[in-house]
């Protein structure tokens, strides 16, 4: 008994310190709950999930799905992308695929994502995204509950997504706040 009195205490600071850092910023929590990514993935498409003002840098959620043979139109020898500013964390909730990070950059041209975030006038993305022709770099076999960081200005794409398709939730960690904090996606509102 007299053990477990000094770690209620610290349990009781921890509590009470974390709650005083988060009511002290400008944002709460978000929580992304089982049957909402359900929902989501019912949908079958790429869809923002939620995002925060975490402070220093705004997270978004993003649930995405990429099927065998998807490839970007045009595409010619190993093309990759890479963001500037951001730090993406996949991890892989359905399937298999082959993933290649790094090498080194040929070439690169920036590029913009149409449309807007659902329902509403934001852009989709406002971050910075290069699609670039790579030599070299590593691949890797990534399966279900695998996890991935993937930091700014990193090469990536996927080589190949095994039958029947890839399914992952991406936390993109944006220091910079171009993408919109406090968005929820509407088809969670319904």
């Amino acid at each position: 008994m007299r053990a477990a009195i000094p770690v209620l205490v610290i349990l009781l600071l921890v509590h009470v310190a974390v709650s005083s850092a988060q009511t002290s910023g400008a944002s709460g929590t978000v929580d992304v709950t089982a049957a909402e990514l359900q929902a989501l993935m019912k949908l079958g498409v790429n869809n923002p999930i939620k995002s925060i003002d975490a402070g220093k840098h705004t997270v978004f959620l993003w649930y995405e799905t990429r099927k065998p043979g998807a490839a970007r139109a045009g595409a010619s020898g190993p093309l990759s992308e890479f963001h500037t500013e951001l730090t993406e964390i996949y991890l892989i909730v359905r399937g298999s695929a082959t993933l290649r990070t790094g090498g080194k950059v040929i070439s690169s041209t920036r590029r913009e994502i149409p449309g807007n975030l659902p329902g509403t006038t934001l852009p989709r993305f406002p971050s910075p995204l290069f699609s670039v022709q790579t030599e070299g770099g590593a691949s890797r076999k990534v399966a279900a509950g695998d996890m991935l960081v993937i930091p700014p200005n990193t090469p990536h794409a996927w080589e190949s997504i095994d039958p029947p398709e890839l399914s992952y939730v991406i936390f993109r960690i944006d220091p910079e706040h171009r993408l919109h904090a406090g968005f929820v996606n509407p088809e969670l509102r319904k």
